[in-house]
């Protein structure tokens, strides 16, 4: 666990340094042109003192709290978890979390109580302060003496007095005559211009926006990546995946690992039968076609191995992964696997012929210690001879891995050269140091198929290696590079995506972004300040009703104008 605190933002803004806002403070008390005196502010006045006060001593607390909760947390960090045996994923979970809230309990309390200490000192004790807001300083009549007063305050209504209470507030502000002393006398000659600061204010800041898109596509997953990428979280639903749901290996050997050269009919027909002497070549070399061929069984056993012990393994994840980083991630871990593998391989397989040829166990072939017996002089004692190179100082002794000699096939005093193939001290070392010359050429095969056919009745020819099929390794690169990476040619890794989103499954993706105040947020702040809902409310009731009663007043008249019928009159004369 690492603990990386992030404090407020106050705690790093300019309101608390000293080469910033502090230095307002410094003007506090300027000199004029027609009084010798320094203007005197209002105590209750912002720049009279108390604003000052007030933004040191919030810089003091920032730099304490700063060093509480850095001690605290090198001293967390260097506390050791201890548990007699290991934990699950949950049970580590839970403990972490609850050591994290006891951290942070135990530093807020410590913190806490140090600050409660200090002002419950200092309040109780009434210590003096120049500032003069909880006391002033009244001289006798006649000059002789000075007595500090406790200020009664009365913040909006009843009396309170800072010699038994500590929560007495006034309102601060900017008073533009000394001899003001009562706050109330100023404040309406700053409303006008306090909202016009507020409306300009709020019509140029902005705003931090948080949206949430539920259950979202890897279409719209990546979208969002593309366009919030900085603030863009989306929480999976499954923390933990396994590789093989995202992942797949198909590793492609050297073709020599299925060639004819590892079958057992080849071997078998190169060794031949038993009592025959003078062929110790041909079976020494049956023997190294088949260590090589347990060499592609061990490798391809290992590969399989590692690979299902890879791909049980499990991917955690919080938020879900752009591709980018989701590729980034399985080109890291299969970095790995690929690196770790072969040497894990090569380790084994190093420990256990170094241990043979420590013990220097003799073979049946004599190829790294060579029987010999003593003279009469010696009884005709057999002793053993540790096998040297022709002509050079290499012994089986001193060189394990560089001792080697060309492979001469021996037929009725007629030999023949294996082009690549050599013998060591071990067949291990053998077929390790030989080339696959031989194995790509058709006359060294048919050569070696007549060779060993006059042994035996049964003729088994081995398919010669293919010259055009794509390979990382050239004819002439020795076996042992082969073997040392596990005769691989490609990892056939390859990735889905798609299938590691699906099993992610977001929840809900969120963003942030930031825009600037709309007429509405204005309109609704302005009105908050004067009142909020209760204006607007009493704004809509008051109008409301009287548009209603306008309305049904005009309902009223309109059908009184449509009923009333107007008779013409007309005269009657009579004429007589």
């Amino acid at each position: 666990m690492t603990v990386t605190p992030h404090f407020h933002q106050l705690c790093s803004s300019d309101f608390i340094r000293d080469d910033r806002w502090l230095l307002y403070f410094q003007l506090a008390s300027v000199n004029t042109t027609n009084v010798s005196t320094t203007v005197t502010f209002y105590t209750g006045d912002f720049r009279g003192g108390a604003g000052s006060s007030l933004f040191n001593l919030m810089k003091i607390l920032c730099e304490t709290a700063k060093t509480t909760v850095i001690n605290a947390a090198a001293v967390f960090d260097a506390t050791k978890l201890v548990n007699a045996y290991p934990m699950s994923y949950i049970l580590f979970e839970k403990k972490t979390t609850e050591l994290a809230q006891q951290f942070q309990q135990e530093t807020q309390a410590s913190f806490s109580t140090l600050f409660s200490q200090i002002s419950t000192a200092i309040r109780d004790n009434q210590f003096y302060s120049p500032i003069g807001i909880a006391q002033d300083v009244k001289a006798s009549s006649d000059r002789t003496q000075v007595r500090f007063r406790l200020r009664n305050i009365y913040p909006s209504g009843p009396y309170c007095s800072c010699a038994i209470s500590s929560n007495c507030t006034r309102p601060l502000g900017f008073y533009c005559s000394a001899s003001s002393c009562h706050s109330v006398n100023a404040q309406p000659n700053i409303t006008v211009p306090a909202f016009g600061i507020i409306i300009f204010f709020t019509s140029f800041s902005q705003q931090t926006r948080t949206i949430t898109v539920l259950s979202p596509s890897q279409t719209t997953f990546s979208y969002l990546q593309d366009q919030h990428k900085s603030s863009l979280s989306c929480l999976c639903s499954q923390t933990s995946i396994q590789h093989d749901v995202f992942l797949s290996i198909s590793p492609r050997l050297h073709q020599v690992c299925s060639s004819d050269f590892v079958a057992q009919q080849w071997w078998s027909f190169l060794w031949g039968i038993d009592n025959v002497t003078n062929f110790l070549d041909l079976q020494l070399l049956s023997t190294q076609f088949r260590v090589l061929a347990s060499l592609c069984s061990l490798a391809n056993q290992s590969i399989d191995n590692d690979k299902t012990a890879f791909l049980s393994n499990k991917l955690v994840t919080l938020e879900a992964m752009s591709l980018s980083l989701f590729q980034a991630q399985i080109d890291s871990l299969t970095a790995a696997f690929i690196t770790q593998t072969p040497d894990k391989f090569h380790r084994t397989q190093s420990y256990i012929f170094e241990t043979f040829r420590a013990n220097q166990m003799l073979n049946v072939f004599g190829t790294n210690w060579q029987i010999a017996f003593t003279t009469a002089a010696y009884n005709y004692v057999i002793t053993t001879v540790p096998r040297t190179s022709f002509g050079n100082n290499y012994s089986c002794i001193t060189s394990l891995n560089s001792f080697s000699r060309p492979l001469y096939i021996d037929v009725n005093y007629n030999t023949t050269l294996l082009p690549g193939v050599v013998a060591g001290c071990l067949p291990i070392d053998g077929i390790r140091l030989s080339t696959l010359e031989c194995f790509f050429d058709s006359n060294c095969i048919l050569n070696l198929t007549s060779i060993a056919s006059t042994r035996t009745t049964t003729i088994w020819i081995a398919k010669p290696l293919n010259a055009s099929t794509p390979s990382n390794y050239s004819s002439n690169t020795l076996i042992g590079s082969l073997v040392d990476s596990l005769f691989i040619e490609d990892w056939g890794i390859a990735s889905n995506y798609s299938s590691y989103f699906a099993s992610c499954a977001p929840h809900s993706c969120s963003y942030e972004y930031i825009d600037h105040n709309t007429i509405l947020y204005i309109i609704t702040t302005l009105l908050g300040l004067y009142g909020g809902l209760t204006v607007i409310l009493s704004f809509i009731v008051w109008y409301g009703w009287r548009m209603y009663q306008k309305i049904m007043g005009w309902m009223q008249i309109v059908p009184r104008l449509t009923l009333a019928r107007v008779v013409p009159f007309q005269p009657t004369i009579h004429i007589e």
